[in-house]
């Protein structure tokens, strides 16, 4: 499952290198042909690049874990707001029976999710909605030089500076704030070419709630 987590972030990666180089080549031709006077070739150049910005501005879903499905079943909801459970979901640590989150809609309590084993590969995916605070992604530094990583934490996605910074030494030193569980997805927004959780960390004895970045939605703690 963390190899399949692994190969969906390169494409991620590669389809946001794509996007970025379209929009330099779109930039180039439009001068060109902007210089040349040919709004023929000018008009289709729009036309195709556009298309290609379109396809490749498409997100790809928000994935993330069962933050204590061990410890107790999640119930899973046939709609957001009535108490119609579908099915329990309950993991076990001893045989890595785990299962990886699709968040497909948000309500005001609840997520819209697609639920997949990472244990049986045959157990049909399961559709339906969980409360928000059952989404989990472990909080994940990222390396600022070989000995230090640092966690930046927002008001807003589209703030341009973190009102908290906190370093350690390694990526995944951060659960120390979290008392070594997952951090909940309270709400998510897809800005900037990515997606931005808002979740809550405990530092100095105290609740800081904020956005960010950095973390990693593989409950076996695989990311770069």
């Amino acid at each position: 499952m963390s190899a399949n987590i692994d190969k969906k972030n390169d494409i991620t990666k590669e389809i946001t290198s794509f996007y970025n180089i379209s929009l330099v080549l779109y930039g180039f031709l439009f001068t060109f042909a902007l210089k040349k006077r040919d709004m023929k070739k000018l008009l289709v150049i729009i036309i195709v690049l556009a298309k290609c910005q379109f396809i490749f501005s498409q997100e790809e879903n928000l994935s993330a874990f069962f933050a204590d499905a061990e410890t107790k079943g999640i119930p899973v909801y046939s709609n957001d707001t009535e108490n119609d459970i579908i099915t329990n979901i309950k993991g076990f640590s001893t045989k890595e029976n785990w299962h990886d989150i699709e968040i497909l809609e948000k309500s005001d309590k609840r997520y819209k999710v697609r639920i997949t084993s990472c244990f049986d590969e045959d157990e049909a995916p399961i559709n339906g909605w969980i409360d928000k605070e059952q989404c989990g992604v472990w909080l994940h530094g990222r390396f600022i030089n070989p000995n230090l990583s640092i966690v930046n934490l927002y008001l807003m996605p589209d703030q341009p500076y973190p009102f908290l910074k906190i370093t350690d030494q390694y990526a995944d030193d951060f659960r120390k704030y979290t008392n070594g569980k997952a951090v909940p997805i309270l709400d998510y927004k897809f800005y900037n070419g990515r997606y931005w959780i808002k979740t809550v960390i405990t530092k100095d004895k105290k609740e800081i709630v904020g956005w960010t970045i950095d973390y990693c939605p593989n409950i076996f703690h695989s990311c770069n």
